[in-house]
């Protein structure tokens, strides 16, 4: 893990035998701030306490889900994002050049972008592409910090990422980084 991943990186996680993706877990004291985990396409995940839910069918029998934090003052919050979309037939792209184009979408919305190198791991039992970023989003005017979980299960990628705005991403980030780590099928 290089510095800049380790920044954003507050779970455990557990060694296993070279080649093998490490098992990724929730940091406990992160864990009592999360809600009761809640069905959400065929998969579970605890939210953060607090925060709002939505969802929304996308093109193609894509389905996202959101929650976000209370607003601020200055108008943002926190969110934490779980999209589910399925694979267009023919397509072979690998987990790594899923999550490298979608963290391309990401970079192209902002300025001053730095991304850590993608990491795999286990979060319920699905290998998962990790990859923290940071950067100046147009739309707020400030910098911005987020993380990036990508999946393939069963002809479906499986996105789940967070972002908020510095400083308060720390605490946010630490919180939805939890939540990630409680997913599974």
């Amino acid at each position: 893990m290089n510095r800049f991943s380790a920044l954003f990186f507050v779970g455990s996680l557990v060694a296993l035998a070279p080649g093998q993706a490490a098992i990724w877990k929730p940091d406990p004291a992160m864990v009592k701030r999360l809600a009761s985990e809640v069905k959400v396409g065929g998969y579970r995940i605890r939210p953060p306490k607090g925060y709002q839910t939505r969802s929304q069918a996308g093109p193609g029998g894509s389905m996202a889900y959101a929650w976000t934090g209370a607003p601020r003052p200055d108008g943002t919050s926190p969110m934490l994002m779980l999209a589910i979309a399925p694979i267009p037939s023919g397509t072979t792209s690998t987990v790594l050049q899923i999550a490298e184009q979608f963290i391309g979408g990401v970079q192209r919305r902002r300025t001053n972008f730095h991304q850590s190198r993608p990491q795999t791991g286990t979060i319920g039992g699905l290998k998962f592409v990790r990859i923290a970023w940071t950067g100046t989003a147009s739309e707020v005017s400030r910098k911005m910090e987020g993380i990036q979980y990508v999946a393939i299960d069963n002809g479906h990628v499986v996105e789940i990422w967070s972002q908020d705005v510095v400083p308060e991403s720390r605490q946010a980030l630490k919180l939805s980084e939890a939540a990630i780590l409680s997913f599974r099928k």
